[in-house]
């Protein structure tokens, strides 16, 4: 069965504040080959689970907290299988004006010293 990855946008608007902040997830799925609609199979079932991930709820300050979809934005065929550390995300971004002034080429990162966050999943 194949397996696709599929990221997904949300906007979470804070009543009284507006938009708040952009949110993306990534998933993980199968998908039966369906021949010709397996493409469009795949996009209606990363709809689904994006969907699921919408939610309303109330914040600390009992503000209306709403996290609308956007959009799914990819949607990548992985494969028969997945493979032990197989990428499903990157991003490349422009550095900011303070990585600039910071990061320069001799810069010595240490990433056995970070230690890496939760992103709360």
């Amino acid at each position: 069965m194949p397996w696709f990855s599929a990221s997904a946008r949300y906007a979470v608007i804070v009543e009284c504040d507006g938009l708040d902040l952009i949110a993306r997830s990534v998933w993980v799925f199968s998908q039966p080959d369906t021949g010709e609609r397996m493409w469009a199979d795949a996009h209606e079932k990363a709809l689904r689970i994006a969907r699921e991930q919408e939610d309303v709820y109330r914040n600390v300050n009992g503000r209306r907290v709403h996290w609308k979809l956007v959009d799914v934005q990819t949607l990548d065929l992985l494969g028969e299988t997945v493979t032990d550390g197989r990428e499903v995300y990157s991003e490349l971004g422009d550095p900011t004006t303070a990585q600039l002034r910071e990061w320069d080429s001799r810069t010595a990162f240490d990433p056995d010293g970070t230690v890496p966050h939760q992103t709360g999943v």
